[in-house]
């Protein structure tokens, strides 16, 4: 259940001729059944008619602003500057959430972990080029003992964290020198 004091979440997007996927992406965001929500959408100056799509769907939920860009990490920076929340989460144009009750679950955890900074999933799935499933391990301490391992993933996939807005204030912008 929604109180006054639920968290509020904030989906930034990043996109750049992401015609073929992001009506796919915005419907997951769109039916996620958590109410606190927005979506930011950064466009790196399409030219492929996905601003187009985009704003078809009309809804108050979602932010674009469409300009160049130097990359997905200055298109976040612009898309956490832009956000309105508590917290943010970055979905890829091409993604989709696993279903509608995401958010919701994700903000009972949030609500739970008041002090929290950052929490991610355990359980997420993600494809490899091959398309089969690497599931990341089900622990904080198997997941540690992964990204200090040479020939492991060695991340935490970016669809599944969700990062407290103040956190980029005070430890600052995502480096745009980096292009992944």
């Amino acid at each position: 259940m929604q109180t006054q004091n639920s968290p509020m979440i904030t989906t930034i997007m990043a996109t750049y001729n992401s015609a073929k996927f992001v009506s796919a992406a915005i419907n997951s965001f769109l039916e996620q059944d958590w109410g606190k929500k927005e979506l930011v959408i950064v466009d790196g100056a399409s030219s492929d008619g996905t601003q187009a799509i985009i704003r078809s769907f009309n809804s108050p939920l979602i932010c674009l602003i469409s300009e160049p860009d130097d990359g997905i990490y200055d298109a976040w920076n612009k898309g956490i500057q832009l956000s309105r929340s508590d917290w943010v989460h970055f979905l890829g144009s091409d993604d989709t959430f696993f279903g509608p009750d995401i958010l919701s679950s994700v903000a009972k955890c949030l609500i739970n972990l008041p002090q929290a900074v950052s929490v991610f999933a355990t359980g997420v799935r993600i494809y490899r080029t091959n398309f089969e499933f690497y599931d990341l391990p089900i622990s904080a301490e198997l997941i540690m003992n992964n990204l200090l391992h040479e020939g492991t993933l060695r991340s935490i996939p970016h669809p599944g964290c969700y990062h407290r807005r103040i956190f980029f204030d005070e430890a600052g912008a995502f480096d745009t020198s980096f292009k992944i």
